[in-house]
């Protein structure tokens, strides 16, 4: 009981920080077109990748909690839900304490990881952990992504592709 009090006021008083002390969302434009022109962050701003022939890219998740850091006012973060022998499910959540909107995403995958010639196996502590960041971080990004102003994040990509052009 003392423990759910304890979150419970610590969430209300984010809530009421939030409220008195709003974004400048002007000045988390800026802030995060600012990050975008640092060369070392711009390498790390999209992912890409091979699939059926074709690259798949999008903003990676050192964007979405970089923008998410300056936006403000938002907490992050993943649980798992859910785990037996075989699979885990996890949630990726996000929330903006200023409008009070949460988004969660969720995965659920079998604990195996491919190993060249060895096909899929059973992971050790270590590669469980990797397994469950890396899916973790999907979920987490996917959540945050969808808090944001899409446009921002797309300028952010853009201004972090030249950053790129020109430091090459």
């Amino acid at each position: 009981a003392g423990a759910a009090a304890e979150k419970q006021y610590e969430i209300q008083s984010a809530i009421i920080i939030a409220k008195k002390f709003p974004r400048n969302e002007e000045a988390c434009f800026q802030a995060l077109m600012k990050a975008a022109m640092r060369p070392t962050f711009a390498e790390d701003a999209a992912y890409s990748f091979p699939r059926g022939g074709q690259e798949v890219t999008g903003p990676s998740v050192n964007l979405a909690r970089e923008g998410a850091r300056i936006w403000g006012n938002i907490r992050h973060g993943l649980a798992i839900v859910r785990e037996d022998e075989e699979t885990r499910q996890i949630k990726g959540w996000a929330w903006d304490m200023q409008t009070n909107t949460m988004v969660t995403a969720e995965d659920n995958f079998k604990k195996l990881i491919e190993r060249m010639g060895k096909g899929w196996i059973k992971p050790d502590e270590r590669d469980m952990r990797e397994l469950m960041n890396r899916r973790g971080a999907i979920c987490v990004r996917n959540a945050i992504l969808q808090l944001l102003p899409p446009d921002i994040i797309e300028d952010a990509v853009r201004a972090a592709k030249e950053t790129q052009r020109k430091s090459a």
